[in-house]
This record gives structure tokens, sequence and C-alpha cells, in this order.
């Protein structure tokens, strides 16, 4: 989970969605981020993934859905049998060759204070940012994802 108070900028303001107004920060887990908890406050939550999904972790989403139910948030998530990434009823099934992704990257947990725990580590470290995790999650890529559903 992206913390928010690092990413400001990329809050955004949604004005009457579900007759109440809402700041949304990122909630991205391709960022291979994960809050032990996450306070989502009155916003309910609702998560839908392909479980062949190659960008995103189906487990990744699973557990920032949890991390905010912990929260006492109103959060669920639906895993859809066939699905991939960017899916439809009608998307049919297609590779786009260029694409980089990792969903098998390790996941790195964020304290309270946003310090990160790294995989493998025993301890955060508020000196690890950003780019110390993506380039150690290089290794767990690959090339040409799969978009849509294939039923």
């Amino acid at each position: 989970m992206e913390a928010p108070e690092r990413y400001r900028d990329r809050t955004v303001e949604y004005a009457g969605v579900v007759g109440v107004d809402l700041d949304i920060a990122s909630a991205n887990p391709v960022n291979f981020h994960e809050a032990i908890t996450t306070p989502i406050g009155s916003t309910t939550v609702r998560a839908v993934i392909g479980d062949l999904d190659e960008w995103c972790s189906v487990q990744q989403v699973q557990a920032q859905i949890h991390a905010m139910q912990l929260s006492g948030g109103a959060a669920t998530v639906r895993v859809v049998p066939g699905a991939h990434h960017s899916f439809d009823r009608h998307e049919p099934v297609h590779t786009i060759a260029e694409a980089s992704v990792a969903p098998a990257a390790p996941t790195t947990m964020l304290r309270h204070d946003r310090a990160m725990l790294a995989a493998g580590s025993d301890r955060p470290d508020p000196d690890l940012v950003d780019g110390d995790i993506f380039r150690a999650c290089i290794t767990a890529g690959f090339y040409a994802a799969t978009i849509g559903r294939a039923s």
C-alpha cells in the first residue's frame, strides 16, 4: 500500500461518489507494499482481480483488503476465475509483448510510521525507499504479460 504521507501529489479528490466526498490515495499492490493495518474510514472498498492476473499479485490484493478489515474497514475482494489483468466479460485474451511485470516479487511490509520491512529482514529500516525495493524486485519480473478473460 502506498504511504499517503509520501504520495500526497497522487491523491485524487472524488466529489459526490455515492453521495459522499472522499480523498483517495493510490492503493496499488503492484508497488509491493503492504501495511499491517490500513484505515479507510467510512469508505467501502471492493477489490476485483482475476485469478490469472500476471500484472498484480492476488495474494497482495488479498493482504491489502485484510489490512483494511483489521482496521475496521468495510472491504472485500472477489477473485474472478479465468480472468487475466484488465478484463471485462467481452475482452479477449491477448498478450502485450512489451509489458514488464513482477507479480511474484516479494512483499514489503510498512510499519505504522511507514518504515519499510523488506522481505527476508527481521526489522524495519526507515532509510529504505521505493527505489531500493523496486531494484530488489527486478529478478522476479518478466516480459509479455496477458490481459483479458478466457471465458
